[in-house]
Formats: structure tokens, C-alpha cells, sequence
């Protein structure tokens, strides 16, 4: 459901007469019917508007006028508990056949006279009773069960009822409920059954039954007010309903037949064979003008309907609308056909600022082109696959506003990643508090209703946003693969937060429940600083990067994301990805030249409050280079477009200690860099203190009588300086492997040096810390390749990622190394 930002009139109608909506309807119209739709109602007031998504975004929610409404009009039950419906039932079909009578627009109401016939699937061994929902003011006239024997119906509260069975119905026994009732419309909620006018003084009825309001004009099994309930129990379903002869009415699914009836009536004979949930069942009757234009798919063509008030019924208005059809090709390019292909899709006039997305049939007060994407994209999210629950709203509103991005992106027929950020720019949502989650908490609805299940800031804006960002993770062919695989798991049913949890994980194949915890279940965004400088060592020149977070309430400690680099230098631009876990955490980066700017997440992938570029901190991981010796190629780089699955990096370390308590020597652990690391270091007498001795990488006794190459490797002049025997302790602790999976990010690849419990702990940038590969945003490999580990003449040079708490020690051994030329 969609309605525009331009709505705000939520503390008061009068104050806000004059503004305008999308497709120039006045809200002075909407307030005037407002009064008649709520006469029983005050309008409460809400908290200003200010600070949430940008009123260029056309109001990604529902009106807060509306959700006022909801929330002020809402009935309570009569002092009796409220009958949750459970899950030991399923409803197979409806067979609903209504006559509306009475029309009277000054009272919003009408005469509602009607027959259900359920159709009802046992879940359970003892199935002995049914729960229903229909407003206790209707009569019911007559209810049956499998069309003999009658029952009579307990009110539960104003919402429920309940049926007492003939008997005991076991698994998959079925049996049907006939309920007959008339009685006066009730008008709630964002409309329920609304009886108003338009064109001046033509009367329309209209139904708009989200979230929980289907009980006010037709009897179902469905949730009840202000919880989560379900949407899970979704059923085909024939309707039928009598209204006067120059009434048209559009309605779900298919139309069967008009009969011309006594009397001046007519009835509209309506059936869907696709299951759908009861607050999508829909109908609308005044005098509409109507066209139809049609949709070719490869297997044919699928009418697309358009019902529209004589009034409204311009060129440009039939334009606006009929560029649907361009949608439903786009969409199916991107989501999959249209799901409902073998009935239709239609749009219709009602008396709503916005949309409502009833399957095959939205509803519009207006022409706007993104409200008509919005509402479209529910056929896929929403219809198709329902939120399961309310809590999990953001599956139908989150997914439907994102889909604006993807009509701008692909509307041309390519991809225009220009439009798509601007449109996700447009719809960034304004943070609040603790309350800020995308998945809305059972005490959530219980205190804040369905104004904040409906929160164009939370399911809305930071719903589509979830999405932009687990596109930026995982990259575009996982991540529409996600989608694809999501819609063939739950198509025509309905679905939680944690299935479409386990789906995005199954198709990435990794777990991406971090991804989801802290941008779905908790609160808050992150707000960065960074700060970065070039340097050149050893031939090699280097960007040094510092990214800390600013921790504030209710953020988590850390966000985990992926960060895009851009890095511009003399020859142009380059793309580097960093895995961001700490709340701070430097990288070093080899790079071809130095760099002259540096530009934190440019696309905006990252969903933060705010970025800062600091001055770089001079504490810093230290840049090494360390001989390696045994191979001729031992530098490599990783290819994520090749079979490699997983790659060992391999330290190599210097220790020095005294060997013995009577003989001054160094002893050097020999690893080689390509074939592994050897368990024992082989002790060589050091010369004496002012001469000039020689020493191998690996040992050889050969290299001790000067430079040269020995069979196991290069001889390096090492200095003798008085007390070097007393120097800190280096030993490799941890070989870390880098996992490499569907060529995406790595989400962790941490290498750590420590000392062995008996030693003092050196931490030492003198080889590989950590390192993800950089990416581009279409899944492939960005320019240069993967981050490699450069090889400088014989050096290797490898890249360091530590936090602050060891920087220190860090500096300070590495000096020391550097000062004694035990490196270079």
C-alpha cells in the first residue's frame, strides 16, 4: 500500500485544506470525506513528520491521517477475550455472495446482505470448533454446517465468533460453514468498507480490508486487531455481488458474468483460482469508465484493466496508467512472470490517496508513477508471497518500495545504476531511537497499533533499504537469485523473516544471519569517520586506511558491512573492498601509484547516519617486506572467477633468542613461504660484537663465509649489536585460510601472531593480518583483480588489518627489528 509524504495532515484536516496530492486531487476532497468516514472518531494527534524520508520519495507508507484514524477508531472487545485464530484449520475456498443496498454517503454507510459458504481442511485429531471474524452488529440469519445442520454462533468479542462442530473432524477431514448475515456497513481502519462519493455526487462503495479490518463487511477466518497474527491460511474464492444496474464493479480474479437482475440491479459474478488473503479480497461499485490494454508474455497475452471516475478520465490519465504494462515486462524480466498470468491485472479509482495492492486489482486515488510501480511490485511481494505475519511487514512494503529503484533502474530495458541510486538516495530513511527496527516487535504493535506496523520510515524505507544493501553484499546474480529462489520456495503462500533468512543463506552459501540481525531485528545504523595516507616502501607504494565507528545509542556495538574504497590517482580510479567489523580498523593496500583522494562508500551501498573524513592516524599497522626464500614464485593472487574454494596464507617469522645459556647465538625458525612452515629453527653462532657475519633463509653453513647464494637460500648480512640475544621473542602462532565462496567478499580472514604462553605476546605486521578482495557491484572482479600479494623483486609485501589495542607494541617492534637489520 502506498500513499504520498504530501498526506501529513495528521494534527488536524483543516490545517492542511489547501495542500495538494499526486494527480491533483485535493485534499480538501479527502478531508471532506474523511469526516463522513470517521464520524465517530477524533482524529489523534501523531509526532511531526520531520526528519523521516523526503517528501520527492511521494510517501513511502500509508497516510498518517489514515493510521490515525486506525488507531482512534479501533474497537475493543465488550469485556470478552479476544479468539486468536489458530493454526488447526485451513480454508480451502470462499464462496461469498453479497448485496449491497442503502447507499448513503453522508452516514459512510450502506446495507450489507450476504451468504459465505467456508470451505474447511482439519489441521488436527479433534478438530471441535471454528473461529470466524465478523463485526458483532451483523445478523446472522442462518449458519449451517455442510449445508444441513444448523448451528448457532458464539460472539467472542466485536471482532469473533465461534462454531461448536457437529462432531469431531480428524486430519484432512473437510467440511463446510455456511453464514448467512445482514446488517449496517462499519466503516474502520484505512477504509474497511467506505461508502463516499466522487465526481461530485456520485456515490462509490469500496472495500479496503488491510491490515484486519475484513470482518467489518464479510465473514473469514482471519487475525485480530493489534497482533502479529497470520496471513499464512489463504484461499480461491468465488464472489458475487448485487448493486444497483449503472454501477461497474472490479473485483479479484476473473469476471465470470453481469446479470441483469429485477428491480434495476445487476450482479458481478467474480472468481480467482490463485489463493488469497482475506484483507485482499476487494471490490469497488459506482460508474467508472473502462478500457483495457493488454500484456504479451511468450505463452499469450493477459488483459490489463483500468476503471476510472468519467471525471478523471483524461489522455494523461490514461497514459499515467497504461504504463503499467511497460512495469509488468519489466518486473517479470526481473522478479519472474507476473504471478497471477492467467486472470489479469487492473487498476480502479477509490476513494484512497494512494494504492492498495489487492491481488489483480489495486485500488489508486491517484496517478502517480511511483505509487502505480509501488502497488504493481505488491502483485510479486505481498499477493504472491504474503508477510506471514504483521511483524514481518517489511517482506510486502520493504520489498514493494524497494521495486520503485528497480522500475527506475531498468525502466530503459538496461540497467541504469544512476537512477537506481538516485532513487535509493531518495527513499533513506531518518533514524529515531530504539524503536528503529525493520521487523516490528509484538509490544510494538501492542502500544504503537498499526501506525507503526505501517512506519513509511521502518518497513517502508529501511525495508527497501535491507535490500539495497544485501544486493551491495552479495553482489547483483546472488542476490537476484536470492529473489528467485525466495518466490519458487513460498510462491502463492506466505512467509517469515527468518524464511527469507535461510533462503538469501541457502543461495548465497554462507550465513547471513549477521546481515540480517543488525539491519532487520536490532536498531540504529552506523556512523563512520575514516581517515587514510599514501606511503612508499621498498618500491611499493601503499594507501593506509583507519575506519572507525562512532558508537551512539541504540546502535550495536559494531555494523559488520563490506565498505567500498575509491581511490582516485594520477592514472584514475580504483575500487577497493574491506571487510568492516571493528569499531576500529585499519588496512594497508598495496596500490599501482599514489593516491591524491579517497572516497568513503561513493554509491552509498551502506545504509549510515553519517561520514566523516578525519585526518589519519599516525598509529597505524607498519608496512614490512621479509625475504622469502625455497621457491622462485611464491607470490600469488587470488582469481574469484576461477575454482578455488579456499587459500592457505603462509607466515614466515624471524625468532631470536638466546640458545644456550653459554654461547651467544641467534636462532632463526626457517618457514618457507611456499611449502609450509618448518616445526624447529636451526641455532647459528652469531659473530662477535662489531664483526660482520653471514646467516641463510633457510640455514645453510655455507653462507657464513659471506654473500652469496647458498643451495637453500639467500645469505643476508646480519650485524652484531651488543644485546640482540635479549630481543622480544617471534614466533608463528596461527595459520588462518582464506574461504572463498561464490566469488563474493570474504566475510572474516584474520591472520594473528603471538607468543606461546611462556613468552611475552609481540604482535608484528610483518606478513599478511587480514584482507578481503575487492569486488564490483555486478558480482565479477573489480579492475586489478584481488587484492594480491605483490611480489617486489624477491620481497613479498602483504597486507596488515589490526585494531588500536596492539598498534602500540606493534610500532615498537618493528622499529626494533628495523634498527638491528634483522629486516630490511
Amino acid at each position: 500500500m502506498r500513499i504520498s509524504a504530501r498526506e501529513d495532515w495528521v494534527r488536524g484536516i483543516t490545517s492542511n485544506a489547501n495542500r495538494r496530492l499526486p494527480g491533483r486531487v485535493a485534499v480538501t476532497l479527502i478531508a471532506s470525506h474523511m469526516a463522513v468516514y470517521l464520524p465517530a472518531c477524533a482524529i489523534r494527534d501523531l509526532p511531526p513528520a520531520g526528519g523521516e524520508v523526503d517528501a520527492k520519495e511521494l510517501g513511502c507508507g500509508k497516510a498518517r491521517a489514515m493510521v490515525a484514524g486506525l488507531e482512534a477508531c479501533k474497537r475493543s472487545p465488550n469485556g470478552l477475550p479476544a479468539h486468536d485464530v489458530t493454526g488447526d484449520t485451513d480454508v480451502i475456498h470462499y464462496d461469498l455472495d453479497i448485496a449491497i443496498s442503502d447507499i448513503d454517503p453522508p452516514s459512510n454507510s450502506c446495507t450489507i446482505t450476504g451468504t459465505n459458504v467456508m470451505h474447511i481442511r482439519s489441521k488436527s485429531a479433534n478438530l471441535t470448533e471454528f473461529v470466524f471474524r465478523l463485526w458483532d452488529e451483523y445478523t446472522i440469519t442462518g449458519a449451517y454446517l455442510n449445508g444441513i445442520t444448523a448451528v448457532a454462533p458464539v460472539i467472542e468479542s466485536e471482532t469473533t465468533r465461534k462454531v461448536i462442530l457437529d462432531r469431531t473432524y480428524g486430519v484432512d477431514e473437510e467440511f463446510t460453514l455456511t453464514i448467512a448475515y445482514t446488517g449496517t456497513s462499519l466503516s474502520l481502519g484505512f477504509g474497511s468498507l467506505r461508502v463516499a462519493t466522487h465526481s461530485g455526487a456520485v456515490p462509490v462503495v469500496s472495500s479496503l480490508s488491510c491490515p484486519y479490518y475484513s470482518y467489518t463487511w464479510w465473514p473469514s477466518k482471519d487475525g485480530d486487531l493489534d497482533t502479529p497474527g497470520s496471513n499464512a491460511d489463504k484461499a480461491t474464492m468465488d464472489f458475487s455481488i448485487t448493486v444497483p444496474e449503472d454501477f461497474v464493479v472490479p473485483s479479484n480474479g476473473l469476471l465470470q458474468s453481469v446479470d441483469a437482475l429485477p428491480d434495476g440491479l445487476a450482479r458481478y459474478n467474480w472468481t480467482t483460482d490463485y489463493p488469497i488473503a482475506p484483507y485482499l479480497a476487494s471490490f469497488a461499485a459506482t460508474e467508472y469508465n473502462t478500457w483495457t490494454a493488454d500484456y504479451s508474455h511468450p505463452n499469450g497475452t493477459m488483459p490489463v484493466e483500468f476503471y476510472i471516475y468519467p471525471v478523471n478520465d483524461t489522455q494523461s490519465h490514461r497514459t499515467a496508467w497504461e504504463k503499467v504494462v511497460d512495469m509488468i515486462g519489466t518486473f517479470a524480466n526481473v522478479y519472474g512472470e507476473y504471478p497471477f498470468i492467467n486472470e489479469k491485472y487492473g487498476i480502479y479509482n477509490f476513494p484512497f490517496g494512494g494504492g492498495m495492492e489487492h491481488q489483480t486489482i489495486t485500488g489508486q486515488g491517484t496517478f502517480a508513477e511511483s505509487i502505480t510501480a509501488h502497488e504493481l511490485a505488491h502483485q510479486w511481494w505481498g499477493d504472491m508471497i504474503t508477510c506471514a505475519t504483521w511483524s514481518d511487514v517489511w517482506l510486502n512494503e520493504g520489498f514493494a518500495t524497494y521495486s520503485e529503484c528497480i522500475w527506475e533502474e531498468f525502466e530503459s530495458g538496461a540497467s541504469s545504476p544512476a537512477d537506481y541510486f538516485d532513487c535509493m538516495r531518495d527513499r533513506k530513511p531518518y533514524y529515531a531511537g530504539a524503536d528503529s527496527t525493520v521487523y516490528v516487535y509484538s509490544d510494538q504493535i501492542a502500544s504503537g497499533g498499526f501506525a507503526r506496523v505501517f512506519s513509511r520510515r521502518y518497513s517502508y524505507a529501511k525495508g527497501a533499504w535491507v535490500l539495497h544493501q544485501l544486493r551491495g553484499v552479495v553482489g547483483d546474480d546472488a542476490f537476484f537469485e536470492i529473489l528467485a529462489n525466495y518466490r519458487a520456495t513460498y510462491a502463492y503462500g506466505a512467509a517469515t523473516t527468518d524464511d527469507f533468512v535461510a533462503v538469501a543463506s541457502a543461495t548465497y552459501g554462507q550465513d547471513l544471519t549477521w546481515f540480517f540481525d543488525q539491519w532487520v531485528y536490532n536498531a540504529g545504523a552506523p556512523t563512520y569517520e575514516y581517515g587514510w595516507d599514501t606511503t612508499s616502501r621498498y618500491g611499493q607504494d601503499f594507501l593506509r586506511v583507519q575506519i572507525r565507528q562512532v558508537k551512539s545509542d541504540p546502535d550495536p556495538e559494531v555494523f559488520t558491512m563490506p565498505v567500498d574504497l575509491v581511490a582516485t590517482t594520477a592514472s584514475g580510479t580504483q575500487t577497493f573492498t574491506v571487510f568492516n567489523d571493528r569499531r576500529v580498523q585499519g588496512y594497508v593496500i598495496p596500490i599501482s601509484e599514489p593516491v591524491t583522494s579517497l572516497r568513503f562508500d561513493p554509491n552509498g551501498w551502506i545504509l549510515r547516519k553519517s561520514v566523516e573524513n578525519v585526518p589519519y592516524e599516525v598509529n597505524q599497522p607498519t608496512i614490512a617486506v621479509v625475504d622469502c626464500a625455497g621457491g622462485e614464485n611464491h607470490a600469488f593472487s587470488i582469481d574469484p572467477n576461477n575454482s578455488v574454494t579456499h587459500v592457505a596464507l603462509q607466515i614466515r617469522l624471524v625468532s631470536m633468542k638466546r640458545c644456550s645459556d653459554d654461547l651467544e647465538q641467534v636462532c632463526r625458525i626457517d618457514e618457507d613461504c611456499s611449502a609450509g612452515f618448518h616445526s624447529e629453527g636451526s641455532c647459528i653462532e652469531h659473530p662477535s660484537v662489531g664483526e660482520v657475519g653471514w646467516v641463510s633463509e633457510p640455514f645453510d653453513p655455507t653462507c657464513q663465509n659471506g654473500p652469496g647464494e647458498a643451495p637453500h637460500g639467500t645469505c643476508r648480512r646480519v650485524d652484531r649489536v651488543a644485546g640482540i640475544v635479549d630481543a622480544p621473542v617471534y614466533r608463528r602462532w596461527h595459520e588462518s585460510t582464506l574461504h572463498l565462496n561464490n566469488n563474493q567478499i570474504l566475510p572474516k580472514a584474520v591472520y594473528e601472531i603471538r607468543a606461546t604462553a611462556d613468552e611475552t605476546i609481540y604482535t608484528d605486521p610483518l606478513v599478511v593480518a587480514t584482507f578481503a578482495p575487492p569486488q564490483n557491484r555486478q558480482g565479477g572482479s573489480a579492475p586489478g583483480g584481488v587484492l594480491p600479494l605483490t611480489r617486489t623483486a624477491s620481497r613479498h609485501v602483504r597486507v596488515l588489518s589490526l585494531d588500536d589495542t596492539i598498534l602500540a607494541s606493534l610500532k615498537q617492534t618493528a622499529d626494533l627489528l628495523n634498527a638491528h637489520g634483522i629486516i630490511q
